[in-house]
């Protein structure tokens, strides 16, 4: 698609540089606390102008098909589907871990209150909670989307009912493309979205079903019944076969529940554990690593024989009470060991594994094979995330890293992500102008790879975008459940 125009008056509007002396936006547009006028850099204005007209192609996101949201009624999922819906997603957890009561947060979350009530529940806690980057995401894009700079009792009715007049026909495009300036999104979604806008929201295959959960009922899709790891090899070759084409790579998210040290492990050691996993029973911890080892290379050659890049979580955990720093510091090392294995595997390290991003480094430094992406990471810890983009520059080619995924559920967040992304790179290669590491020049010819040419290369390979906008997924599953 073409670039959206950003015209010299919009762009002193959004970042502050008019007469007003406005606070440049980015962490809080309009809050107070972004760079002043008087305080940045020439080298600043000039970056962040190229980087506001400067398209994202976003690597990970979360969404459901726009019509899903259109045709939800009180709820969508377990939140409510009104205001506080804005505040679902990662912003919950800050909530929680500022300290709500458990029965509360539920309170806030569920139909049936009005805004006041909620408002009620949720002011204690405002004043602590907006600073942090997931409030500041809310904030930013509050201001994007329906013009409401903060919330307050008097405002919170006024932005129920902009909430729901936003949401009719088209409003995922608005948001993403109009007003984020989003080429495209890559979403990731159990296990595979039937994307209804396939030139906007393409598709991961996400595989942890295939390794974890022989339950899940991908057997039944394929119209096999699994008695045997031959059977659920099947099984994997089925989905390979019809969603892999359709699939922009797979997703691995199994850094939740274990490490990410998948060892190779032959079919006949594993044949047993299978048969005890199918049959119901327990497998002892060294039987299940075994098993979801071995399902993991199976998976992770068959995308390889494919061309499709292997994204995997690292790092930091979503949500709130649980994350175990001892075994999460194993992942870099980990990572080596995946690359060192599988060289002409593309792997796609999420989430620069904060906090061990340093050692992240080591890892897209030695390793061809090894590619960082940013998504998420500039709203768990933007100055972190503006060291680690700053750092990676001077120590590993340019072209394996990218640079913005939103990750969110609520398409709504999606602009002020964006926004927090797009100021924490223009800082990062406005620093290292002003360091004398890099020109003006090369800071701003630079914006192009980090933002949309990497990916592009990366995921877009042949004729896979063309082929994705061409999708007909009623022929597809008439067609594929015909002659299962």
């Amino acid at each position: 698609m073409d670039k959206p125009e950003i015209h010299r008056r919009d762009f002193m509007k959004y970042t502050g540089f008019g007469l007003t002396g406005m606070a440049i936006p980015g962490l809080a547009m309009g809050c107070g606390n972004g760079l002043s006028h008087a305080s940045a850099s020439k080298t600043f204005k000039a970056i962040y102008e190229k980087v506001c007209n400067t398209v994202f192609i976003d690597t990970h996101e979360h969404m459901e098909n726009e019509s899903v949201r259109l045709s939800a009624g009180d709820m969508i999922g377990d939140k409510a589907n009104d205001w506080s819906f804005l505040l679902s997603h990662y912003f919950d957890s800050d909530f929680l871990v500022a300290g709500i009561p458990w029965d509360d947060h539920q309170k806030f979350y569920s139909s049936g209150l009005d805004p006041i009530e909620k408002w009620d529940l949720f002011e204690p806690w405002w004043p602590y909670l907006k600073y942090t980057a997931y409030g500041q995401n809310v904030r930013i894009s509050l201001q994007e989307l329906y013009g409401i700079d903060d919330l307050n009792r008097d405002n919170v009715g006024i932005l129920q009912e902009k909430y729901m007049e936003l949401i009719k026909p088209g409003f995922y495009r608005k948001v993403l493309q109009e007003i984020s300036n989003i080429e495209s999104c890559q979403v990731n979604r159990w296990p595979f979205l039937e994307s209804e806008m396939p030139d906007l929201l393409m598709s991961d295959l996400w595989v942890n079903g295939f390794i974890e959960n022989i339950s899940d009922p991908y057997g039944e899709k394929a119209g096999i019944k699994v008695r045997d790891l031959d059977d659920w090899h099947r099984v994997i070759d089925w989905w390979f076969e019809w969603y892999g084409p359709r699939s922009i790579a797979i997703k691995v998210s199994s850094a939740y529940s274990r490490n990410i040290d998948f060892i190779r492990t032959s079919r006949e050691e594993v044949v047993p554990y299978f048969s005890k996993k199918v049959s119901g029973k327990e497998l002892e911890p060294g039987e299940k690593k075994k098993l979801e080892d071995h399902l993991f290379w199976y998976a992770v050659d068959k995308a390889t024989e494919m061309s499709l890049p292997v994204k995997i979580h690292t790092g930091y955990y979503a949500g709130a009470g649980y994350m175990p720093l001892n075994r999460l510091g194993g992942n870099p090392g980990a990572a080596c060991d995946l690359c060192r294995e599988s060289p002409d595997t593309k792997f796609v390290f999420f989430h620069i594994a904060y906090p061990y991003y340093e050692d992240m480094l080591a890892v897209a430094k030695q390793y061809p094979n090894a590619i960082m992406d940013m998504c998420w990471a500039w709203i768990v810890n933007p100055l972190a995330s503006k060291d680690f983009l700053k750092k990676f520059i001077l120590t590993v080619p340019l072209n394996k890293i990218t640079c913005f995924g939103g990750d969110y559920i609520p398409v709504e967040l999606v602009p002020g992500h964006a926004r927090i992304a797009r100021q924490g790179i223009s800082l990062a290669l406005a620093e290292l102008v002003d360091e004398n590491w890099i020109s003006l020049d090369e800071a701003l010819w630079m914006t192009d790879p980090l933002m949309h040419e990497n990916a592009r290369k990366l995921y877009f390979s042949g004729e896979k975008k063309a082929e994705l906008e061409k999708i007909n997924w009623k022929e597809i599953n008439h067609y594929h459940s015909s002659n299962s």
